[in-house]
């Protein structure tokens, strides 16, 4: 669980989700990367980061297995598949294909080596079985996505005939054009197509002088788009080579779509084992881009942080020339953690950096941190930051605090991760310190893990109690 809902946005990961998404190369997996969830459970955590493992070896060891050609959508394409008379176009059968070529290289790299992928071997394993597609379609689809002129033996009929004539009405029609380009009656321009049909262009006082059909008109209206009367039989019978070659290839594409029905499911199954691929390989890159690596971890609630630094922070400094200070940072046993100091001092960075990258951890990701970093197993996540105001529900800044404490509060537990910043301000730090130590105790007593920022100033205000808040931050 997260509050509030922006959470992700607070802390700094909404960014790192839409990079994912521009990495992800299916549709598919680009949804899965909009709508992911942070996990709690740390066996799915787990077998995350081991099947990120896994796709790390697998790049190194054999990148050309995630070098996949004009990949396909099949959720999309196979939707209508089973309606009689629904055929797919040329580039849909090409796509189909290419998923099955792409699935078949992992079955045949991942059953050799069973016991080094075991999840991948998860994924693709369960989908063996030859699907007898590629050949047929291959032999009537080239590789750009087109219908190949011997796709059938009439269509090949048809097609030859098509050039046969097309060749010969091109020479009449330039013939003519020549001839009454001599006369003076053309515009500036060439043979040109409407309708398809070849047409000549002729300025429009000299219509009466030419023999032939007007089949378009320029925007001016001073040139018309004729078809020499001499044409019109080639052109027609040209119409109906058209019209024949157009419901051949539908039959071929019907053909074709028919074959695909019997195995519907099975490539829809292909297609989910290809979006976690994809979906994989989209978090390997972006670890790659930043440098992330994957630390111990442990089902328990604890976080040890070493040269650990914030992403998106990170990048920004970089486009700067600024240096980034990684942040080391050791729980242990202790609950709280409290960071002080002066406006722009980093402290907010602190409390973001913490939670983004155990929450990152979670998501199934290597995070930007030293591998020696021990991350902990938390269940749910919280943070109280910025001033939180709303004209709709009247909240001034400080009664906006108080509404996201209470919330937090009532929800801490042992497998709590929360996140406070600026604890205690918006307000007379006189009344602001009371309710901070409050809140913190409270926070103490539910064994939450927490990280709260605040000014020197409220620091000073709560010396002057002696709690168990201050006992705590100064272990």
């Amino acid at each position: 669980m997260i509050y509030p809902d922006n959470f992700e946005e607070l802390i700094g990961f909404t960014p790192i989700r839409l990079q994912l998404k521009d990495c992800c190369r299916l549709p598919s997996s680009q949804e899965k990367a909009s709508n992911f969830r942070v996990m709690v459970n740390w066996t799915e955590v787990n077998d995350a980061l081991d099947m990120l493992d896994e796709c790390k070896a697998l790049v190194e060891e054999r990148p050309s297995l995630f070098e996949w050609s004009q990949p396909a959508d099949l959720f999309t394409i196979l939707r209508h598949v089973e309606i009689d008379g629904y055929f797919l176009s040329e580039l849909e059968l090409l796509g189909v294909v290419n998923n099955i070529d792409i699935h078949e290289k992992f079955v045949a790299v991942l059953h050799r080596f069973q016991e080094e992928f075991p999840h991948f071997w998860k994924c693709f394993g369960s989908l063996e079985g030859d699907i007898s597609l590629s050949s047929s379609i291959r032999k009537a689809i080239d590789a750009e996505g087109v219908l190949k002129v011997d796709a059938s033996p009439n269509y090949q009929k048809i097609s030859t005939e098509i050039r046969r004539l097309e060749k010969e009405v091109r020479q009449q029609t330039k013939s003519v054009f020549k001839e009454w380009k001599n006369l003076g009656y053309t515009a500036d321009t060439e043979v040109t197509i409407r309708e398809e049909r070849l047409v000549i262009p002729v300025i429009a006082e000299f219509k009466r002088k030419v023999k032939g059909f007007v089949k378009d008109v320029s925007a001016t209206g001073k040139v018309l788009f004729i078809e020499p009367a001499s044409i019109v039989e080639f052109n027609n019978r040209l119409k109906e080579l058209y019209a024949e070659q157009r419901r051949e290839r539908e039959k071929i594409l019907k053909t074709l779509t028919s074959q695909i029905k019997p195995y519907k499911y099975e490539l829809l199954n292909i297609m989910q084992a290809l979006t976690s691929a994809d979906f994989v390989f989209a978090k390997y890159q972006l670890s790659k881009q930043y440098e992330a690596e994957r630390p111990k971890h442990e089902d328990r609630p604890v976080l040890e942080l070493k040269n650990a630094f914030h992403p998106i922070l990170k990048r920004e400094l970089q486009k700067q020339n600024n240096k980034m200070i990684p942040l080391d940072l050791n729980m242990g046993n202790q609950r709280l953690v409290i960071v002080s100091g002066p406006n722009a001092g980093g402290k907010s960075v602190v409390l973001k950096t913490t939670l983004l990258l155990q929450y990152w951890l979670q998501c199934g990701f290597f995070v930007t941190a030293d591998p020696n970093s021990n991350f902990g197993s938390f269940e749910y996540f919280g943070i109280d930051c910025g001033d939180g105001q709303s004209i709709e529900e009247g909240l001034s800044t400080f009664s906006a605090h108080l509404k996201h404490l209470k919330s937090i509060t009532e929800s801490a537990h042992g497998r709590a991760l929360i996140g406070l910043d600026e604890l205690g301000t918006g307000t007379d730090p006189r009344y602001g310190a009371p309710i901070a130590q409050v809140i913190l105790e409270q926070l103490l007593k539910s064994k939450a893990m927490v990280i709260a920022t605040t000014h020197f100033s409220q620091i000073r205000e709560w010396g002057n109690n002696e709690s168990a808040v201050m006992q705590s931050a100064m272990a």
